[in-house]
């Protein structure tokens, strides 16, 4: 994420020093509105808006691996993160603070996330994909988006 935030950082510094109209389109992307543009700079703004979303997009593409740039992964980072704290509590027979656990967290996922397992399916090394199949990937390859009812069956 912190490149990823760099990005856009850069982006919108560049973006506001070359237009007026990317004031306003950051103003929309951080707020979800911006203050009312003159009738003569309005088709301005909209054309800028597309064509800064287009360039968020392809940011994101290029600094995330595929399951983190669907979502998929994070939805799964974010349901690990707050099951994993009570099972490795209760399996190290100590009741640690968020905070103790989310460093212990971040460390983890960071060497996951560097280790590939949140890359495409064909990305993946043999293991990788042998263990993700079923998980995130079903036979074919595709990405199984399970929803919240199919979160405990899978445990």
């Amino acid at each position: 994420y912190r490149e990823y935030i760099k990005e856009i950082r850069n982006l919108e510094i560049a973006s506001r020093t070359e237009s007026a109209a990317a004031i306003h389109v950051f103003q929309k992307l951080r707020f979800g509105s911006h203050p009312e543009v003159l009738a003569s700079m309005k088709e301005l703004v909209d054309q800028k808006y597309v064509a800064i979303v287009d360039q968020l997009r392809t940011m994101r593409k290029d600094c995330f691996d595929e399951l983190i740039d669907r979502d998929i992964g994070m939805r799964g980072v974010v349901f690990a993160f707050a099951t994993l704290k009570h099972t490795k509590d209760t399996f190290d027979g100590v009741t640690r603070s968020w905070k103790v656990h989310a460093d212990w967290f971040v460390a983890a996922l960071n060497a996951i996330y560097k280790a590939g397992w949140f890359r495409a399916v064909s990305e993946l090394a043999g293991e990788q994909r042998k263990i993700l199949t079923h998980v995130c990937f079903d036979m074919s390859g595709s990405i199984i988006n399970y929803g919240p009812s199919d979160i405990f069956v899978g445990q």
